[in-house]
């Protein structure tokens, strides 16, 4: 395996922010991460229920029937706003939020950079909230996300997956 190949992945995609501690972590709010996102998707784990939403013009439309998520952050179990361009992935971890903000950059996307990109079949809760975004889930009972599978080498040239992110949904 060539050099070349073992470091081409860290140059496909830049992390924006990686953060470890909750103090400092620049999207303390849901409306901050929809600002950042400005167009996309988002889905919202609390402890009490899971939340999916579009972001349209920067702001998060909710798609939940009823109840809307808790505005606190303390609620927040998993969160993941995105679209075909980047991520940003946030998730508790003890008493901290952590999180990382992923972005391709397609100018070498599809030349140097090892993914795998798959189609995950949602049921239940969330495939429901989002019906209004297809007509997918009325006639087979369920959607599909897009998920981008990233994949890096170790030192001894063994590729395996490094990281992965939602995309969108069909």
């Amino acid at each position: 395996m060539s050099e070349e190949k073992i470091k081409a992945p860290e140059a496909c995609y830049k992390v924006l922010h990686v953060q470890t501690e909750s103090n400092h972590y620049p999207y303390h709010s849901l409306d901050a991460i929809g600002t950042a996102l400005k167009e996309g998707y988002i889905i919202l784990w609390q402890h009490h229920a899971i939340f999916a939403g579009s972001i349209k013009n920067e702001e998060i439309k909710w798609l939940s029937a009823g109840a809307a998520p808790e505005r606190e952050t303390r609620h927040i179990v998993r969160l993941r706003a995105f679209n075909e361009k980047q991520e940003v992935h946030v998730w508790r971890s003890g008493s901290e939020l952590k999180g990382r903000w992923r972005e391709d950059n397609p100018a070498i996307h599809e030349t140097l950079c090892p993914v795998v990109d798959t189609a995950m079949i949602l049921r239940g809760i969330i495939a429901e909230s989002l019906v209004g975004l297809s007509d997918e889930y009325k006639k087979t009972g369920f959607l599909r996300i897009n998920t981008r599978n990233y994949i890096g080498y170790n030192e001894m040239g063994q590729a395996g997956y490094v990281d992965s992110r939602f995309v969108g949904f069909n």
